[in-house]
């Protein structure tokens, strides 16, 4: 049996046998790869000159016109022209890279718009053989504009998403390499008695805002403009990667606004998810954000996550089986620094509108790191347990408060959570409240016997 003249079916052995047009179809295919292979890396070797000479972005941009096979090349070790642009610290060229292929996809130059973008990400992400993306490499040397470009003038939040939420070799995203620099650029200025600010606290205030409510709207905006003047890619992929939703989902938040914000919120807390990423230690961003000694920072990521994640995040074990705060006090920090901590979670809980049993959660860590520490050192920590006492007594009365304005939750029963209620859910609280009755009782106290 002759098959289109390249195969031929052996009747006997029931195999294929390739004909010799086959055979030279399967030849030429694999010098052509060899010969695209060839010229992919004499690309690169170029591109290299022109960054290791200084020629101006035109040369850049120019060659990558003329050789488009640039962008799947890499070194022998495994960088792409992304990779070589950040640690050879021409950041300028980067930023005309991504801003020449944004440009690229928004003139629907490519018949598939769709593969071009994910081209674009796959730069971002694309581990070389140390295992880290050119992203982390800018992270790891603080280099704020491009993280500035990506979040506010690439108008794509799925590669907002993606170059923040991948993992090095070590499951470090950038967040995690930023924080631990900023640790250790803390650790050298105590030393040196000295303060100052660096990039990286530029690059965490960039994330943020890049993560924003606000920002995410903008880039909304603009994508649903981008469909309406350019009708011809409506349904091209690429309006959906690039905005995380389709074109008419887009129109129906333009028509109905209430829609719009639900959706938009809804956006912000699944980009969050990036904040509770573990690396190989267990920490996630949100952990080394609470070692730091600039309480902005701390007090930056913590607004941005709700109480559930705290107590969440304080009941997690890291490194060596630990639990945060006792992790905190074993690695050298001071009581009062971890203290500190403690207060700046707590805000989460200022306004007295969460779950009691979530509050219970968050309240039980802390009351396991008073044990730990009393145990480890033979003697009473007062210190917590006053504090212990003054966030109680704040959430109680605070919730007491809202109860009067008919705030309340519903326990599983169907019943309203009372202030006598909320003693069934912390037994420790309420037995340490107990014990402290005979120095006085304060207004929550009072409440909380009604």
């Amino acid at each position: 049996m002759h098959d289109d003249g390249f195969t031929q079916q052996c009747r006997r052995s029931g195999r294929c046998v390739k004909t010799n047009a086959h055979k030279n179809r399967d030849s030429v295919e694999k010098v052509n790869k060899i010969a695209y292979t060839h010229k992919k890396a004499i690309s690169m070797q170029q591109i290299q000159k022109i960054l290791q000479n200084n020629l101006p972005a035109t040369a850049f941009i120019t060659h990558i016109l003329q050789n488009p096979e640039v962008l799947e090349a890499k070194t022998i070790h495994g960088n792409n022209i992304l990779h070589l642009c950040v640690t050879m610290n021409k950041i300028d060229m980067a930023i005309n890279l991504l801003t020449y292929l944004q440009v690229q996809i928004e003139k629907n130059q490519y018949k598939d718009a769709g593969r071009a973008l994910a081209q674009m990400h796959s730069l971002l992400i694309t581990l070389n053989h140390k295992g880290v993306s050119a992203l982390h490499i800018a992270a790891m040397y603080g280099y704020s504009e491009l993280f500035h470009w990506i979040c506010h003038h690439g108008h794509d939040l799925t590669m907002i998403n993606l170059s923040l939420s991948h993992k090095d070799r070590q499951h470090n995203t950038v967040m995690h390499i930023v924080l631990q620099k900023i640790i250790e650029r803390e650790q050298r200025n105590l030393k040196e008695n000295r303060q100052d600010i660096s990039e990286h606290d530029c690059i965490i205030s960039i994330i943020l805002r890049g993560l924003s409510t606000n920002n995410i709207e903008t880039i909304l905006l603009y994508r649903y403009a981008e469909s309406q003047i350019k009708p011809s890619i409506q349904d091209d992929i690429h309006i959906e990667v690039a905005a995380i939703m389709s074109v008419k989902r887009l129109e129906t938040c333009i028509l109905a606004p209430e829609e719009a914000q639900i959706i938009i919120q809804k956006i912000h807390e699944e980009m969050l998810e990036i904040l509770y990423i573990s690396n190989d230690r267990g920490y996630t961003p949100i952990h080394l954000a609470i070692q730091t000694s600039k309480p902005l920072i701390a007090h930056l990521l913590l607004a941005n996550i709700t109480s559930f994640r705290i107590s969440q995040i304080l009941n997690v074990r890291v490194n060596e089986d630990r639990y945060l705060l006792e992790d905190l006090y074993e690695r050298g920090y001071t009581k009062t620094a971890i203290m500190h901590s403690i207060l700046l979670l707590c805000k989460q809980f200022d306004n007295g509108d969460y779950c009691p049993a979530v509050f219970n959660t968050f309240f039980d860590s802390i009351f396991r790191f008073r044990d730990y520490v009393e145990d480890k050192e033979g003697q009473s920590f007062d210190q917590l347990t006053s504090t212990i006492m003054r966030i109680l007594n704040a959430y109680l009365e605070k919730y007491a408060s809202n109860l009067m304005q008919g705030k309340h939750f519903i326990d599983k029963n169907g019943d309203k959570v009372t202030i006598t209620a909320i003693k069934a859910y912390m037994p420790k609280a309420f037995s340490l409240f107990t014990d402290n009755q005979t120095t006085g009782n304060t207004a929550a106290a009072s409440k909380s016997r009604k």
